[in-house]
């Protein structure tokens, strides 16, 4: 069944462009995005996948999923067979379908953005995030939309679909990514204690050997806005996500607060 069958509709339309070039020339950067798009106002034209979760335009424009990321591009060991079945699927489900951008970003240096994808009028992270294709990663452009991303993604691990069924993505205990440098991950676990180093949070956890989260001040200060004192985490269980550092120690470094999540107090 094709992934694009399984998207709820999407009633808000904005006007639409011609094409991504002559829209994207006169985008400026956006500022504060107001809320998370509900649809897309530049209009694109699938040509071929190039990872998990980014594709090609007919005019040769790489466009990138915001807010996700998918087998192949997680730094995990992948068989070729393995990525080349997640273009395949990105590919099926784009291919034949009205596309539409809500643009988060202006193009970088190898003309790439990052945009929110709807087809025919479906928003295709979400559904993806709930087939079990991809994960979310708050990294990657999010916006304001981690909350329904993570929403979609907790549908998908409720349900055990795709990739939560086969084992490929999993919720790890600090003590299983301890040889997992250059990997994104996502770690749940019991705080042991947080300290400061450096003007960056330490965050230890209960029985982990080494594994330790690196919390940057300004995803500290977004944090404390919502009330998440990471001085007062001890005893809490919480889930990270991001990349594992190359270093001896396996530190995972924390710049966006969504990567942080009081699973419970």
């Amino acid at each position: 069944m094709r992934l694009w069958l399984l998207l709820a509709p999407v009633v808000c339309v904005l006007p639409i462009q011609p094409t991504v070039a002559t829209q994207l020339a006169s985008t400026k950067a956006p500022q504060n995005q107001p809320a998370c798009p509900t649809s897309g106002d530049v209009r694109a034209e699938f040509a071929s996948a190039v990872t998990a979760s980014s594709f090609r335009t007919t005019e040769g424009r790489e466009v990138r999923l915001a807010g996700v990321i998918g087998p192949g591009e997680d730094g995990s060991p992948a068989s070729p067979e393995i990525v080349a079945a997640a273009r395949s699927t990105l590919a099926a489900t784009l291919a034949g379908h009205e596309l539409r951008l809500a643009v988060l970003n202006l193009a970088d240096r190898y003309q790439r953005v990052t945009a929110q994808l709807f087809a025919d009028g479906n928003w295709l992270q979400q559904a993806m995030l709930r087939e079990g294709l991809v994960r979310v990663d708050p990294g990657r452009i999010a916006g304001l939309c981690e909350r329904a991303l993570y929403s979609a993604e907790r549908e998908g691990i409720g349900a055990h679909t795709g990739h939560w069924a086969d084992g490929r993505f999993r919720v790890k205990t600090p003590d299983e990514v301890t040889k997992s440098a250059g990997r994104f991950e996502i770690v749940e676990g019991e705080v042991w204690r947080s300290r400061d180093l450096r003007g960056r949070e330490i965050i230890e956890f209960r029985n982990a050997s080494s594994f330790e989260a690196a919390v940057q001040p300004q995803a500290a200060r977004a944090l404390r806005l919502t009330h998440v004192d990471l001085r007062r985490l001890r005893g809490k269980v919480i889930r990270v996500r991001g990349w594992i550092g190359l270093n001896d120690r396996p530190v995972m470094e924390i710049s966006a607060a969504a990567a942080l999540e009081v699973i419970q107090k």
